[in-house]
């Protein structure tokens, strides 16, 4: 699939090197395989899932770098969240629905905060979502080699029936829709959430 087009103005990233005496900023962007864009309905980190305006996320993280955002996804610069009971983990879960199967998935999982990377004083912090209620966190290094692709953390997301709901059709309400959907390939047809391999400390 083409590179993934961007429909909602992004907030650019920090791009000057901080000093010790700065505070980290998390730049947060979402993906998602090229077979399965989703709308992102809820997300958290470090506190309850909450509902969030509709997000369409269509990009290409299994096949192209880099993988920090797709299309249709904001690309923040936030505060960092507090590491909750001081784990050394931050708890991040969302909830989505497959724009081409229908089906609403919602996951929650623990990134071990010393796995992200961290550029130009910043966190890169990127949950993906695949096939089958995957949900992964991807933390990729600066450039566009293979070796530079970084999952740090993975889920099977559990299916939630009474959320599955047909987005195809509401095309005024996430424009874009009707740009991406001649474009998708066929779903997966594995039924299964395959997980990748992580790729921590390469």
């Amino acid at each position: 699939m083409e590179k993934a087009i961007s429909l909602i103005a992004t907030s650019a990233l920090l791009s000057a090197c901080v000093t010790a005496n700065d505070l980290l900023y998390l730049g947060l962007g979402f993906n998602s395989y090229e077979n399965t864009p989703v709308i992102l309905t809820h997300y958290s980190m470090e506190m309850p899932l909450a509902e969030t305006p509709p997000m369409l996320i269509a990009g290409a993280a299994d096949q192209s770098m880099s993988r920090r955002n797709g299309g249709g996804a904001v690309n923040s610069v936030l505060t960092p969240p507090k590491d909750v009971g001081r784990d050394g983990h931050w708890q991040v879960s969302a909830q989505w629905v497959e724009l081409m199967t229908n089906r609403a998935y919602r996951a929650t999982l623990n990134v071990p905060i010393k796995e992200i990377n961290i550029e130009y004083g910043g966190y890169v912090f990127t949950p993906i979502f695949g096939p089958n209620g995957l949900m992964m966190i991807g933390s990729d290094k600066v450039g566009l080699d293979e070796s530079y692709r970084r999952n740090i953390a993975v889920v099977c997301g559990e299916r939630v029936p009474s959320a599955d709901a047909e987005w195809k059709d509401k095309h005024g309400i996430l424009p874009g829709i009707e740009i991406i959907l001649p474009k998708i390939p066929k779903p997966a047809s594995y039924t299964d959430c395959r997980i990748p391999a992580l790729t921590q400390n390469k």
